[in-house]
């Protein structure tokens, strides 16, 4: 016969549960104070090169950003294998450094150099661009949500591990930005699907929610192929509450350099082209 279970054993358990979920304890957190460090990231495109310049912060800082006056007196610059160069120029209403005269070609290799006490480098060059192959609106439900997705394939680079980035502007400002990669698609099409607002937001259409897409929006996609280390960079950047990046491909700075020709679509959303799953 088996012998029944005390019950003064989960009393016992129950009383020493909530004794522990009622004590607290104050714990101190020594953040060390680091050396602060530039970050550099740097795009040279077909249409030119933009590089934002910003650097490291403490858990204990006030001061997030640098000033405008601080950046400008930052040089960066870019040069091609041929020789050209060309010294970027600081903008106060974006805080990026903008040039249009060096442009990304397939087949060349390029160097962008950040000056302030001292030189940081950094060297790429173009990967091979992808092709689209489909995008289109389409409703799914996720749950009892329905949820607008943009869906969109491009081709993989075959037999090669590949890095994408995309960026959807909306009306010429940026909506959404991500990257992937071809992990689970490699030598096929890889299918990309980008969350953008709720059935329940749309009806809402709250003019503060900028999530809301509305007819008439021009949008275009973008999507570029870019080095590892960009797309390292950029994916801790965008799971990460802290921002903290800790690549690089700068010496004595944390930072990327990606060359890329990007593949662009175009289209001006309707609802009423929006497909049922």
């Amino acid at each position: 016969m088996k012998k029944p279970v005390s019950h003064n054993i989960f009393i016992f358990a129950a009383v020493f549960m909530v004794a522990m979920l009622s004590c607290t304890h104050q714990i101190d957190v020594d953040y060390k104070s680091v050396a602060k460090q530039w970050v550099v990231e740097a795009n040279l495109s077909d249409e030119g090169t933009l590089a934002k310049v910003s650097k490291t912060v403490d858990m204990t800082d006030t001061v997030m950003h640098l000033s405008t006056e601080q950046l400008q007196d930052l040089k960066v610059s870019v040069y091609d294998d041929n020789g050209a160069s060309e010294s970027l120029v600081f903008d106060e209403k974006d805080g990026l450094f903008h040039g249009s005269a060096i442009k990304a070609e397939e087949g060349k290799s390029y160097k962008v150099v950040f000056t302030e006490a001292e030189e940081h480098t950094a060297s790429s060059y173009p990967i091979k661009a992808t092709e689209f192959v489909d995008a289109k609106w389409q409703w799914t439900k996720m749950f009892t949500i329905k949820v607008l997705l943009f869906k969109f394939s491009v081709k993989d680079i075959p037999n090669e591990a590949t890095y994408f980035r995309y960026r959807i502007y909306r009306n010429g400002k940026i909506y959404k930005w991500s990257v992937f990669r071809d992990q689970g698609f490699q030598n096929r099409d890889v299918v990309v699907n980008v969350n953008c607002m709720t059935e329940e937001q749309m009806k809402k259409n709250d003019p503060d929610d900028e999530q809301v897409l509305h007819d008439g929006d021009e949008i275009r996609l973008e999507v570029a192929t870019i080095n590892r280390v960009t797309y390292d960079f950029l994916h801790v950047l965008k799971s990460s509450r802290n921002g903290a990046n800790p690549v690089s491909m700068f010496a004595n700075a944390l930072g990327y350099f990606a060359v890329y020709i990007p593949v662009k679509y175009e289209c001006v959303f309707q609802l009423s082209n929006v497909l049922e799953k």
